[in-house]
């Protein structure tokens, strides 16, 4: 009697589960991203604070006043950067790469060896309707200074594009 009771339990349990139904075709991010994409905001974040500070909108210092325009091509994974008056930290063309291309969480720039891993914000949608590419980068403060219990100074610059 006392195993009676938990076959039962089995029993309705996986007879009363739901069928799991499509949801449609997943979007592909490499289409996604193949598009001229202009800045329209960067924000500054520092990366060692674990608190609940927020991030300073550092777009007025930061942007300058022409905004930069970056275009990912997927065909032959370049990109270009017209940076206008934007301070910049990133070459001005190379090529690029998910770390994934399925669900990618991160885009790299890559221009002489020398690479920029941008991470992904939010999934990159064309079809949806969803025109904005955020990425965030994140900074060494100097030389990578050693800090405390290992840590290493860094600040962090989320920027948000618009397609064009």
């Amino acid at each position: 009697m006392k195993y009676i009771y938990p076959v039962l339990f089995l029993l309705l349990f996986t007879q009363c589960k739901e069928e799991i139904k499509p949801i449609g075709e997943p979007f592909s991010q490499l289409e996604g991203i193949n598009d001229t994409w202009q800045l329209i905001s960067i924000e500054q974040t520092d990366e060692l604070d674990k608190g609940d500070a927020n991030p300073l909108d550092v777009s007025a210092i930061m942007m300058g006043s022409q905004p930069a325009r970056i275009t990912f091509n997927s065909s032959d994974f370049t990109y270009s950067l017209a940076p206008g008056t934007m301070r910049n930290f990133f070459p001005t063309s190379g090529s690029w790469f998910f770390d994934d291309n399925d669900y990618p969480a991160a885009v790299t720039l890559e221009n002489t060896g020398e690479q920029f891993e941008l991470k992904l914000q939010a999934p990159i949608r064309r079809e949806s309707g969803e025109d904005e590419l955020i990425i965030k980068y994140i900074r060494p403060i100097g030389n990578c200074v050693e800090l405390e219990n290992g840590l290493t100074g860094a600040v962090a610059y989320q920027y948000t594009f618009l397609r064009e």
